[in-house]
């Protein structure tokens, strides 16, 4: 495909389209394909979001260059600050 290259970055997967978030960032997308560009998505999958990677990759490589980054979004005390506020 020749246009114009967009990198799209999202902060999660736009699948399954299950809540506005999701839909918006998958409709810019697809949109994009159908005004003609060259889209490559780069988005962030994290744990909470249970997402079928395999699914999604499916669905989302019919639009763009798909690329998934996992990322460990739990909240993790820092040892040394609790070590020394509960001294």
């Amino acid at each position: 495909m020749s246009g114009l290259r967009i990198l799209q970055v999202s902060n999660r997967v736009p699948f399954p389209l299950n809540e506005g978030g999701t839909i918006g960032i998958y409709n810019y997308t697809r949109g994009f394909h159908e005004a003609g560009c060259d889209v490559t998505l780069f988005a962030l999958s994290a744990k909470k979001h249970q997402t079928d990677e395999a699914a999604a990759k499916k669905e989302l490589s019919k639009y763009c260059d798909y690329h998934v980054f996992p990322i460990d979004t739990d909240v993790k005390p820092i040892p040394s600050v609790c070590q020394s506020v509960y001294r």
